[in-house]
């Protein structure tokens, strides 16, 4: 199982209900509520330890209108593939500049407490560009011999949005700061 979602500074002030009203109008629904997977234990304790406030994303299938974050993940390599932007990707790319100035995409499967994490900082603007370079979130492993990639869903993507153009030559370390 897959978990996808959004941290704020427990600093800034965020309404999750707002966010979560915006977010159905997307077909994604967000939720203060992490759901159960091998994920909890790391969100919660990044969450923790970065003083974030959480809320999970989800897509709905309109076969049988369940959501779920898996639905995202198809509809980000959809996207690498088809150029067709999916519903999350509208969402954060329209409401995210109402957002604070800093924010958070989390996206993770197997995540213990501890574990280390890829970390990716950039601007609302650059997002799309990063999941049309990447196909989703997961790490892309080439096996040679194969001669195929396979997703390798074992390290938690971070990414760290700003809404502001981001300067990439004086990077600003926002989550050391946090401590």
């Amino acid at each position: 199982m897959e978990c996808i979602g959004i941290g704020f500074k427990r600093t800034d002030t965020v309404h999750p209900e707002i966010i979560q009203e915006k977010a159905g109008a997307y077909d994604l629904l967000a939720s203060k509520n992490l759901s159960q997977g091998h994920f909890r234990e790391g969100i919660t304790d990044f969450c923790e330890h970065f003083k974030l406030d959480f809320l999970q994303l989800a897509a709905f299938d309109e076969e049988t209108r369940k959501a779920s974050s898996r639905i995202i993940s198809s509809q980000l390599t959809a996207f690498h593939d088809t150029g067709e932007e999916p519903g999350f990707l509208r969402f954060i790319r329209n409401e995210g500049a109402a957002f604070p100035g800093t924010f958070y995409l989390i996206f993770a499967c197997d995540w213990n407490q501890g574990d280390p994490v890829r970390l990716e900082k950039m601007s609302l603007q650059e997002l799309n560009g990063y999941f049309t370079r990447n196909n989703s979130w997961y790490l892309w492993i080439f096996n040679y011999s194969a001669r195929r990639f396979f997703p390798q869903l074992g390290v938690p993507l971070i990414i760290e949005l700003t809404t502001k153009p981001f300067n990439h030559f004086h990077q600003q370390i926002e989550l050391s700061s946090c401590n």
